[in-house]
């Protein structure tokens, strides 16, 4: 084939990116990708690449967090902020004690889901950080407490 007939051009597409979009699925425009006069044109294929996030991990339609948390409040239930995506404050309350295998699922505050009107769950799991010293006199307290409430 004679590449003399051949002229490279340049285009602009504006892509709307609605949210809950991810990698999953590409996006495709029939007939807007290259023109050739001995072919029709091709599709335009979009694949989006998804940023990683410092909070939020993306799993399908959910998300999970890990929300670091001390001893005393992972025992005391204690609620906290979390900020979503979209930035409104969720107060989130547990209704047991917290321990490194509780997970907290709430449900509608994960990504949109781009063929319904709903959003996937928000699942938290908890980072629990322990005192790096306990004094003697708080052990026996300690002891004595966690002895009483079995």
């Amino acid at each position: 084939m004679d590449n003399t007939f051949i002229k490279p051009m340049r285009a602009q597409k504006e892509i709307v990116v609605k949210p809950g979009f991810g990698e999953q699925a590409p996006l495709e425009f029939k007939g807007e990708g290259n023109e050739s006069s001995w072919y029709p044109s091709s599709n335009l294929i979009v694949k989006l690449k998804e940023e990683k996030h410092g909070k939020f991990k993306r799993d399908g339609d959910n998300l999970s967090y890990t929300h670091k948390c001390s001893l005393l409040d992972a025992l005391e239930s204690k609620p906290f902020e979390l900020y979503t995506l979209d930035k409104r404050q969720l107060i989130i309350s547990v209704d047991e004690v917290i321990s490194p295998k509780t997970v907290k699922k709430v449900e509608g505050e994960g990504m949109p889901m781009v063929s319904e009107e709903k959003k996937g769950d928000l699942f938290i799991r908890f980072n629990i950080v322990f005192p790096e010293f306990v004094p003697e006199e708080s052990k026996v307290l300690l002891k004595n407490a966690l002895m009483a409430s079995e």
